[in-house]
């Protein structure tokens, strides 16, 4: 594996030669193939999914560690994180100053939940890139919650519904005490 180099072409010749057989003279063919090697992807993962919760008095790991070059199991790769509120409120504006004094190009980012507010929602991205340039994006949405509180998980199976259809919606509740 990785011993063809990609942006390169190969030819690939192939001779075929029968031998005299029946009164048939020796037969010869000869057939190439243009084989160009294109270059894979990068690409960026978050390790825990879309999205998640967790409460403002915990430190919220952010670990894009798992992403990879598909050109080589080796390659160095340069992180940059970035977030954008998701709130309706305040929607699309950069909220980078939840990082802090955090190093953003590393590949695992820790921050502190007191650095967020539980009264908006932040789309946090990570833009991973390899040393010829190629890059790839993944982004998580994180809700803080009240520390120590309920942690609330709302489920349905559909993705749209129809008015007149009855809508499922299954929940869950987590708390650290006595509800």
């Amino acid at each position: 594996p990785y011993s063809l180099q990609a942006g390169n072409t190969y030819t690939l010749i192939y001779n075929a030669t029968a031998p005299p057989s029946r009164g048939y003279s020796t037969a010869v063919s000869t057939t190439s193939i243009a084989i160009t090697i294109t270059r894979g992807l990068v690409v960026a993962l978050i390790k825990g999914g879309s999205s998640k919760q967790f409460p403002i008095d915990q430190t919220l790991s952010l670990d894009a560690s798992s992403s990879y070059d598909q050109d080589s199991k080796t390659a160095t790769l340069n992180y940059k994180w970035s977030c954008i509120f998701a709130s309706f409120s305040n929607y699309g504006s950069s909220c980078d100053s939840a990082f802090g004094n955090v190093d953003t190009t590393e590949s695992i980012v820790k921050l502190t939940g007191s650095s967020m507010s539980v009264s908006f929602s932040y789309n946090f991205q990570v833009t991973v890139t390899s040393s010829d340039g190629r890059s790839s994006s993944a982004v998580i949405l994180v809700q803080p919650t009240i520390g120590g509180g309920v942690l609330i998980s709302l489920t349905s199976q559909f993705n749209s519904i129809n008015v007149n259809d009855k809508l499922s919606v299954n929940g869950y509740l987590l708390a650290r005490y006595s509800v």
